[in-house]
């Protein structure tokens, strides 16, 4: 097992610092614990919370590494960054039992990145509005997610390919209209399978991969496929926030085209604002992504059932 270092605990922190920073909310809570019995391990909970909801383990967590840190003379821990300060304070206690508050304070009230992005594409930020950009930005989270999760198991080195029996190499699907001229190339060992490779005809799909950054499909059946890789892609899905800084850093227009895009559109829009990424097989990573309109990323999808 891995050791835990004091890099690893203020990172952590700082982490959950950020994360409650962006709840927008204040908190107020009892933390309570201590040693358990005659054992060394000390154990804490929530006696009470001013509000109550679903941050309540970040703010245990929190709570738990401020305890870690506390001096013996008990002095207040102040964590502060940015406007946000989270702060415990020892209040009585003795070697088994402690009783700790643990408060947050902001200096200015929290902008919540729905009411600016409403504004920034001239959007009323009605609270229903609000909700609306909110849900949509949710869903393409959880949309993401999935389709890395599914991306990966289809995911397969040419060491684990060699294994497969029953699935050939198809220079087809990802070029329906014969445009990869790199990939017509390699279209030769069409057909074959992994294992029946010469070596020479392995470096030219590896190379291929590599500077086009696309995988090679290996097909079994239109519900059945693997995307040859050279190694398995690091897949992390651009949380909230990030999708949320994403449309805030960056200019209401097309990526590619420049047309001035629009959000929550009743009907499909051609100028309706998409996340795009730019490498499709290293999926929606907050590294990995652009804003761009509707029309421009239709015709980067690939048109048959076996899009990357």
């Amino acid at each position: 097992m891995a050791q835990i270092t004091r890099e690893h605990i203020w990172k952590r922190m700082e982490e959950l610092h950020t994360e409650l920073y962006h709840t927008g909310k204040n908190y107020c809570s009892s933390i309570v614990g201590g040693k358990n019995g005659n054992y060394d391990e000390c154990y804490y909970s929530i006696k009470n919370i001013i509000p109550k909801d679903k941050n309540e383990n970040k703010i245990l967590n929190y709570a738990t590494i401020m305890i870690m840190v506390m001096s013996k003379d008990k002095t207040p821990v102040n964590f502060c960054k940015g406007e946000f300060t989270c702060s415990l304070i020892y209040r009585k206690g003795d070697d088994y039992y402690s009783e700790y508050l643990f408060i947050t304070k902001r200096d200015t009230p929290y902008l919540f990145p729905e009411e600016i992005i409403c504004k920034k594409y001239q959007i009323i930020p009605s609270a229903e509005n609000q909700k609306k950009v909110r849900i949509s930005i949710e869903n393409r989270v959880n949309s993401y997610k999935k389709r890395d999760f599914e991306k990966k198991n289809r995911c397969v080195t040419f060491e684990d390919a060699e294994k497969l029996d029953d699935y050939s190499v198809n220079t087809t699907y990802f070029d329906i209209y014969g445009e990869d001229i790199e990939l017509q190339r390699c279209k030769y060992v069409e057909g074959k399978k992994v294992n029946e490779l010469t070596k020479e005809q392995k470096i030219e799909l590896s190379n291929y991969i590599t500077k086009k950054q696309r995988p090679v499909l290996l097909y079994k059946s239109p519900s059945d496929s693997k995307l040859l890789v050279n190694e398995i892609p690091e897949f992390q899905p651009a949380s909230y926030k990030e999708l949320c800084d994403i449309l805030l850093n960056n200019k209401e227009e097309c990526s590619y085209c420049k047309c001035n895009m629009t959000l929550l559109n009743e009907i499909y829009s051609e100028t309706s604002l998409t996340f795009d990424a730019i490498i499709s097989l290293y999926g929606h990573r907050k590294d990995n992504i652009t804003i761009c309109c509707s029309l421009c990323n239709s015709k980067k999808t690939f048109n048959n059932k076996l899009d990357i």
